[in-house]
């Protein structure tokens, strides 16, 4: 796998919840599948992002850059943000940090201003002549703003390109929902709905609707929890709920060479010991501060694995423990991992190098350390009362 491709999954696993800000995971597998749709297509161009914040988002599109490919990121900063929009005003310091921080400043141009001074020929000359093949619309989330922006973007896609608008059907938003009707029910719309999926709309060039829809449908189907094809403003269009755990390996760039999946009666892939919850649709919780599992390792295995990639969610610490849950993996007599601590209840993924492992091996043993912990009944989020600490859905070994 390429260095480039590398980092770009390092971030998509662990680096972006570094940086402030909303990015869905369903929404980054499908920003993903589009970006290796363009590769596989031979399709080119440099990205571009309307409203960065801190870059969460941003980040991941000039990740997907390559060779002379070029990143275009706009925002106001710290200058006044419109009405409502000013409280989640973008900051340029911590912004052009993460750009330096993951090695992509030199390739990312970036324009501090109103997206409404800005030009489809002002884009091409930052993002490059061919175009933007991704475009994120993500500024102020008013009328005005959203349908000039969805416009702009339209006439900036480099070919094959697509248009990326976040917040869509966000009751606090109207306006951007707004917008998208506006432009798609025009006599010729620029723009053409693709996929709705994590909070984003997709849209494409109508001539490139069909192909589309068919790499879509190829790509994600199997990794939906559901998934079906919908008319909005009279034109077909995907819309995706992603399983971004247990079966989601798309977000690899290359098939595991082993996984154990706990959701279900019976675990795929290896085996469960003690210290575990029953299963749940998602995967199972652990109930004491040690729980064992192990990952089956197929004979023939071209080459050892190399990374570790666990799906994993927390209950919040107890109150008086303070904001974060620490929680620990050891492989058996190969010894234990870098700690992860645990900020946020929803599941993402953690990504390891792992030491070498020894070849007799049929098994990995894996023991998840989760420190205290706390039901959910104590936090005041229901009646269950079981003491839960770490959620798991997937363990996969990389080559």
């Amino acid at each position: 796998m390429a260095a480039g491709s590398v980092r770009l999954l390092d971030y998509c696993a662990t680096g972006n919840v570094a940086v402030e800000g909303w990015l869905h995971e369903e929404a980054l597998l499908l920003t993903l599948a589009l970006h290796r749709q363009q590769r596989a297509a031979g399709l080119a161009g440099g990205v571009a992002e309307i409203g960065v914040y801190h870059g969460r988002f941003f980040l991941l599109l000039a990740l997907c850059c390559e060779g002379a490919e070029r990143a275009l990121g706009v925002d106001l900063f710290d200058r006044l943000s419109p009405g409502r929009e000013a409280a989640v005003r973008g900051d340029r310091e911590a912004f052009e940090g993460h750009l330096a921080t993951w090695g992509v400043a030199d390739r990312t141009v970036v324009r501090q201003q109103d997206s409404l001074e800005l030009t489809p020929d002002e884009v091409r000359a930052a993002v490059g002549a061919a175009g933007a093949r991704l475009f994120s619309v993500d500024g102020a989330h008013s009328f005005k703003h959203a349908i000039a922006d969805l416009r702009l973007a339209a006439a900036s896609l480099a070919p094959g390109g697509v248009v990326l608008l976040d917040d869509f059907l966000h009751a606090e938003w109207l306006g951007v929902t707004e917008a998208a009707v506006a432009l798609l029910r025009e006599p010729s719309p620029p723009l053409a709905p693709l996929a709705i999926c994590g909070g984003k709309l997709a849209l494409c060039a109508p001539a490139d609707h069909a192909a589309w829809m068919d790499r879509l449908g190829d790509c994600l189907l199997p990794y939906a929890r559901e998934a079906e094809r919908v008319l909005f403003c009279g034109v077909e269009c995907w819309r995706f709920w992603l399983r971004s755990g247990e079966g989601a390996w798309a977000l690899w760039g290359e098939k595991p060479l082993a996984r154990l999946d706990v959701g279900g009666p019976v675990p795929l892939g290896g085996t469960l010991g003690e210290g575990w919850s029953f299963p749940e649709t998602w995967g199972r919780w652990t109930v004491a501060d040690r729980a064992e599992c192990a990952v089956a390792l197929p004979a023939g295995m071209p080459a050892p694995p190399r990374r570790l990639a666990i799906h994993l969610g927390a209950m919040p610490p107890p109150p008086l423990t303070g904001k974060e849950r620490h929680a620990q993996l050891t492989l058996g007599e190969a010894g234990a991992l870098p700690p992860m601590v645990l900020r946020e209840e929803p599941m993402r993924w953690h990504l390891f190098n792992l030491p070498r492992l020894p070849a007799e091996w049929g098994m990995l043993p894996v023991t998840v350390e989760s420190g205290q912990l706390v039901s959910p009944a104590s936090l005041g989020r229901g009646d269950d009362i079981r003491a839960l600490g770490v959620s798991l859905s997937t363990i996969l070994l990389l080559p």
